[in-house]
């Protein structure tokens, strides 16, 4: 698995989606408790190791990751600052089995304009919308500094028919029943806002 996220990582930041230290990766292990392996912070994703994610189980210790203690991990690591947006994210979407959050360029442009609506395009079949004439609006929620905020304005935007919420000026958080299947989705969520600013 985490050989899979390596790859995902240093495939997105080569498209200029991850730059710097941006974005985080994580995959859910389990539930009962929810269990989610997740990308350390402060890392680029271009260049991700096996040692630069960590398992979480214990969410509250990290509402705030720069100030708490107890969001230190083993070797001082800690989770990345959104691992409360991909908890939220698993526990509103229950089928989610990967959550993938990047900063585009495009999505980041599209996300200022608010909901965007995407239709008869191709397309669209690749986030599991095969019918004729459908019609999909990706969700959009302003981006909060709090991020406990913005965990629950992300779960109460998220729609198990569309897999993604951007964030404001910020982002997009997208994901899948399993890491390919989530990378798929960002792939063709970031395709369909690249189409968005072509026709403008």
């Amino acid at each position: 698995m985490r050989a899979t996220l390596i790859e995902t990582g240093r495939r997105f930041a080569d498209r200029g989606w991850m730059l710097g230290t941006s974005g985080s990766l994580s995959v859910r292990l389990g539930d009962d408790p929810l269990r989610v392996l997740i990308t350390v912070s402060g890392v680029d994703k271009g260049d991700l190791a096996p040692d630069h994610f960590l398992e979480v189980t214990d969410f509250t210790g990290i509402a705030d990751p720069k100030a708490s203690s107890e969001a230190y991990f083993e070797g001082g690591r800690r989770p990345s600052g959104e691992t409360l947006v991909h908890e939220a994210i698993y526990r509103a979407i229950p089928d989610a089995g990967a959550c993938y959050h990047i900063h585009s360029v495009a999505g980041t442009v599209v996300s200022l304009d608010g909901p965007t609506t995407f239709s008869d395009l191709e397309m669209l079949k690749g986030i599991g919308r095969w019918e004729p004439g459908a019609r999909v609006t990706v969700p959009v929620v302003p981006n909060h500094a709090d991020i406990p905020t913005l965990a629950r304005a992300v779960a109460d935007a998220a729609n198990p028919d569309v897999p993604g919420v951007l964030v404001a000026g910020h982002g997009i958080y997208a994901w899948g029943p399993d890491a390919e299947r989530c990378r798929r989705h960002v792939e063709i969520l970031e395709f369909l806002f690249q189409v968005a600013l072509a026709r403008r």
